[in-house]
């Protein structure tokens, strides 16, 4: 599990429920994925435009992969020969496993976050969340063959394609055939004042996630569940959030939801 807040990977004994390791990534790792093997896991870490290879068998850091600007999520091949990282820039870094590097870039649209791979990894799906749609990409060339324009928002898929799919209200979160993903919802006051304004932000997400990531629209994040935010500066502000859990993750955002006035 990766933990923006302290750049860190905690592994997960599921039989007994306790964290048994503390791996250390690289800065705000958000995505994690693990090969089909499960002798690597693979961590995008979105500030430092890298992706951290982790052995398993020593929860050791063995490479560190440099791909686009904003990495977010993470799909490996069902062979495991490739990894495909959305970054925020609106590329896809594909990543030979092999020689742990990227061997092609992809042009996505805007704001890529979840990405999934077929079953028989012909295809990989990209969801371009400020674009409201999703990208299809051959990985025979690696090039979008389709884009799918889906609801307000979309983020994640669940956890393969071609199962059963399901879309959720206004915010499409594409899952598997037992789904537990979590829905993001959040409220906060005041949303309008004079600065410096002090806002609280309640979440209000159902699902029950267990990370949290808020972007406030002035550079300012928190992995905190219910922050509470000063804002010094006049301006409207987007305030974005993002929730997970073992299943996945979604994203709300609410475009100048808070007036900073003089």
């Amino acid at each position: 599990m990766a933990n923006s807040g302290n750049n860190s990977v905690s592994v997960i004994n599921t039989s007994t429920n306790t964290v048994t390791s503390t791996v250390s990534a690289g800065d705000n790792p958000i995505g994690v994925a693990v090969s089909p093997d499960g002798s690597k896991v693979y961590v995008a870490n979105h500030k430092s435009d890298a992706v951290s290879v982790i052995d398993t068998s020593t929860n050791n850091v063995t490479s560190t992969v440099n791909v686009g600007y904003g990495p977010w999520g993470v799909a490996v091949s069902p062979d495991g020969s490739k990894v495909y990282v959305t970054n925020a820039e609106g590329t896809v870094s594909v990543i030979s496993t092999a020689e742990n590097n990227v061997t092609a870039t992809v042009d996505v649209e805007d704001f890529p976050i979840g990405v999934a791979a077929t079953p028989d990894g012909s295809k990989v799906y990209v969801t371009n969340s400020d674009s409201n749609n999703v990208s299809v990409i051959d990985t025979a060339t690696n090039t979008v063959t389709a884009t799918v324009k889906v609801g307000s928002n979309p983020v994640a898929f669940g956890q393969s394609i071609g199962i059963k799919q399901i879309l959720i209200e206004e915010n499409p979160v594409l899952m598997g055939e037992n789904p537990v993903l979590p829905l993001a919802s959040f409220s906060a006051y005041p949303i309008s004042g004079k600065a410096p304004l002090t806002v609280k932000f309640t979440d209000k997400s159902t699902g029950s996630p267990t990370s949290w990531h808020w972007s406030f629209g002035d550079k300012c994040t928190s992995t905190a569940q219910n922050p509470v935010h000063k804002y010094s500066k006049v301006g409207e502000y987007t305030v974005s959030l993002t929730v997970k859990n073992t299943a996945g993750c979604n994203m709300v955002k609410k475009t100048r939801h808070i007036i900073v006035k003089k």
